[in-house]
């Protein structure tokens, strides 16, 4: 069976997915905190979207905080602000009537990326200019691939295919028919298939005429050059000293080095807010105190090396192929690069 997306119905269906979601959410549950955004619906990137499109709305509140009276550009200010933001994101709480109006449009991006990858690319573009990779779940390595938003077309997408129309629907409760509608073939669509699959007679293959190549005089011979002898190096500037040993990796921590390392900021207040519910939620089991110690002890790390050393010692349960592991990893080289 074949489908083609209605694209008047897309608005009216995300409308009515997300009421049917949010019913079945809101009768056990008064507000949705950080964890239950992770996993409100039963698709990955309608869940993705909703992050996103929370981020983006968290944004849009710092950036409105202005007053006449107050400098809000002042270094220290801005660093106390993003501070207060960082710890404000882990203590979500949303209502019904505040989330159901984001969760239609995650829904309504998610049809687009799925069945129509062009628009949705144009309706992004239209809105904000840009997205994040790290937001899209759905047509992923063609995403990874674009070299521009600006211009993409149907051929950019054709390499992956994604969820069947009907798998679609069934994750989100609904029916094809409120998305879709049954296209219509002509009789020769109809026996294309049945064309292509008799029995091809090869072509006649005209032999190759080949000709001889003309001989080449032989190259005069090139006599190698003597390398020039590299200087010795005295053996004590490459040995470790016993102090070096001990500090481990062969280096040492200088006075500068604890002082650049005292004066930034820690791990944790430098998570955003996608990456403070992604890893709480999804390497540390919703355990905010736990991410906490884990984050304090891999800061006290000297270099990358130990500090991807002690953050194994927190993931013997993690999938390491996994998105989240992979965003982990990379913010933490991040932080000691």
């Amino acid at each position: 069976m074949s489908y083609k997306l209605k694209h008047d119905s897309i608005r009216g269906f995300s409308s009515k997915v997300s009421r049917s979601i949010c019913d079945r959410f809101y009768d056990a549950n008064d507000r949705a905190d950080g964890a239950s955004l992770m996993q409100f619906t039963k698709s990955k990137q309608a869940n993705a979207f909703l992050v996103k499109i929370l981020f983006e709305k968290w944004q849009d509140e710092t950036n409105n905080l202005k007053s006449p009276y107050f400098d809000f550009k002042h270094e220290k200010v801005k660093e106390a602000l993003k501070t207060f933001m960082n710890v404000l994101s882990g203590y979500i709480s949303v209502k019904r009537k505040d989330i159901e109006p984001l969760l239609a449009r995650a829904v309504e991006e998610t049809v687009l990326i799925t069945f129509d990858p062009v628009a949705f690319v144009q309706s992004v573009m239209a809105r904000s200019g840009n997205i994040s990779n790290k937001y899209i779940k759905t047509r992923k390595t063609s995403f990874k691939k674009l070299k521009s938003l600006s211009y993409v077309a149907e051929s950019d997408f054709e390499a992956e295919s994604p969820i069947s129309p009907e798998e679609f629907v069934e994750v989100f409760g609904a029916s094809t028919s409120d998305l879709f509608e049954e296209e219509v073939q002509s009789f020769f669509d109809q026996i294309e298939d049945e064309l292509e699959e008799d029995e091809i007679i090869p072509e006649a293959i005209e032999e190759p005429v080949f000709e001889p190549e003309p001989e080449l005089e032989p190259e005069p011979e090139v006599k190698p050059q003597p390398e020039p002898v590299k200087a010795l190096v005295e053996e004590e500037a490459e040995s470790d000293t016993i102090n070096d040993r001990f500090n481990g990796n062969g280096k040492v921590q200088t006075l500068a080095d604890k002082l650049k390392q005292n004066t930034r900021q820690s791990l944790e207040s430098s998570l955003n807010l996608n990456e403070r519910i992604m890893f709480t939620n999804s390497l540390f089991s919703g355990d905010k105190q736990k991410m906490s110690e884990a984050l304090a002890d891999i800061e006290e790390a000297t270099d990358l090396d130990e500090a991807k050393v002690k953050s194994y010692k927190y993931g013997e349960t993690w999938d390491m192929e996994s998105d989240e592991v992979a965003a982990f990893f990379e913010f933490i080289e991040r932080r000691f690069n």
